[in-house]
């Protein structure tokens, strides 16, 4: 399907019930492999909604999070991929739109709002994101899916996107609230699932970044009425038999993404280290960090996430945190906790691409910054000329070979963890990871007409596994050790860069030509 203005701008009067509506577009890299035309087109009512304040905040969290350490080209953020989920929901729905019986049965039943809402569920599925993403709320704060109890929470709660929502029509957010807790239009399993739009725009995203673009379309489908096994009617997606070869590709794809770099072990080693780090920090009390820790320790305490703040939720990012670390790094007479800071904060060149990136530092004055962005800015020129040995650390390109000893070998895994002489020294992580979930069935089309869930085809072996793969590592930070000679034990080192090496140049908007990108900082 080709996506062009003229497409989309009768869509969203349909949509709208307006005949005077003009479309806003933003360029999006990933669309230009397969469509003509790579605009993300939206009219101005759902630009107002990308605008506010929530939704921007996003812009200041990192897509990969921590793992910017190992591939120092993935600047994306949560807000690219959102709006990336955002046009795939529209163009399943526009593509729907195009059936006379759909569209009669959404005008029939008075559900334009649902879809409007189905658009604002998916542009805004990352609103409630911690900085740094998975890796505050899993390796610190230890509540799975916690950004998706949040970000209901913002979607309904913050007074900005309230007035978006009411001045776009007055149902809309009641049909948002429902929207956001069950499924009224069948998306359930497009929006989550084996097969859905969010992990489809993030693993084409995060590749095209690492330098790794791979051409996909998701796959057309219709919705079907099933009945589950409690009986109960609802509607479904399913995909024609001749869609399967693609969607196992993908499904192949995804979990060697998950191998090769979600999981992989020197990422488990970067998150298991920034929970390490904020744990050495609140155990020390320190006079640094204060605010991070006060809102961490909040987090970790409160149960009910409706006790939590919105407004002081919705003040962190990762620049605000990494300031925060900044602090710990420069000003700690701990050497021990300067270190750990120090590793758990991108280096140096990597924070000033962040910083260009997410500032727009290209075409933004600095009298335009916040305060606490100017002072970021203000920290980075003075660390490019300082001497101190925490600035030394973060330009210093080994300083993970300085700070950790790890192996990957599973056998030799084993044997530190029956070894109780050491093994007290020793962090070991691990993550599992699967093709497919049989719990969140993709439903297919059968030649016969009946309908089958994709791993139980007649006459047909999936080509995906349902196994369960484990990914560990073990490792020691060396600042935290006692014992030196445990180094000794883990043998020979091999050097991460191999498995995120790339032969690209950064993916942002160009630099001068001539100057480097420190330059942007000692202007300031």
């Amino acid at each position: 399907m080709q996506n062009d203005y003229a497409e989309n701008l009768a869509f969203f009067k349909w949509l709208f019930d307006k005949d005077e509506l003009d479309l806003e577009s933003t360029v999006d890299l990933t669309l230009c492999h397969d469509y003509d035309d790579p605009n993300i087109y939206y009219p101005k009512e759902l630009g107002d909604f990308f605008r506010t304040s929530p939704m921007q905040r996003i812009s200041r969290i990192l897509q990969l999070g921590k793992f910017i350490q190992n591939d120092a080209y993935v600047y994306h953020t949560r807000f690219e991929h959102s709006i990336g989920v955002y046009d795939k929901k529209k163009r399943i729905i526009l593509n729907l739109y195009k059936d006379p019986k759909f569209k009669q049965y959404v005008e029939t039943h008075h559900l334009k709002d649902y879809l409007m809402a189905e658009l604002i569920k998916s542009a805004g599925h990352d609103i409630g994101h911690l900085p740094l993403s998975h890796t505050l709320e899993l390796a610190v704060i230890h509540k799975k899916e916690f950004h998706e109890v949040m970000g209901k929470r913002i979607l309904l709660e913050n007074k900005e996107i309230r007035k978006v929502l009411d001045d776009i029509s007055p149902t809309l957010y009641q049909a948002l609230s429902t929207t956001l807790f069950s499924s009224i239009l069948g998306f359930n399993l497009i929006d989550e699932g084996n097969y859905d739009i969010d992990r489809f725009d993030y693993i084409t995203r995060d590749l095209l970044y690492r330098g790794k673009a791979v051409s996909l379309k998701f796959e057309p489908f219709t919705f079907t009425q099933m009945e589950d096994s409690n009986h109960q009617t609802k509607m479904v997606p399913v995909f024609d038999i001749k869609s399967v070869p693609a969607i196992e590709n993908f499904l192949n794809l995804r979990q060697k993404a998950y191998r090769e770099a979600y999981i992989h072990p020197v990422t488990q080693i970067f998150d298991t280290s920034v929970a390490i780090t904020i744990n050495e920090l609140m155990r020390q009390n320190s006079l640094y960090a204060h605010d991070l820790q006060v809102f961490l320790s909040t987090l970790m305490k409160n149960i009910d996430a409706k006790q939590i703040d919105l407004e002081e939720y919705l003040s962190w990012d990762d620049l605000r945190l990494y300031n925060e670390l900044l602090d710990v790094a420069e000003f700690s007479k701990n050497k021990t906790l300067s270190q750990l800071a120090t590793f758990i904060l991108p280096n140096l060149n990597t924070l000033m691409h962040i910083l260009y990136n997410m500032l727009n530092l290209k075409h933004t004055k600095i009298e335009d910054l916040n305060p606490g962005d100017k002072n970021l800015i203000y920290r980075i020129r003075d660390i490019i000329h300082s001497n101190q040995q925490f600035a030394k650390n973060l330009k210093n390109p080994d300083f993970f070979h300085q700070m950790v000893t790890y192996t990957f070998d599973q056998d030799q895994i084993l044997a530190l963890k029956k070894d109780n002489a050491v093994n007290q020294n020793i962090f070991f992580h691990s993550q599992m990871v699967s093709g497919y979930k049989p719990s969140e069935p993709i439903y297919i089309r059968y030649t016969d007409g009946k309908i089958y869930p994709i791993d139980s085809l007649p006459n047909r072996n999936f080509a995906v596994s349902s196994n369960n793969e484990e990914i560990s590592v073990a490792f020691v930070l060396t600042p935290l050790l006692k014992e030196p000679d445990i180094i000794s034990l883990f043998g020979k080192q091999t050097d991460p860069q191999v498995y995120f090496s790339h032969k690209r140049k950064p993916n942002m908007a160009p630099l001068r030509v001539g100057n480097p990108i420190s330059r942007y900082f000692d202007e300031r």
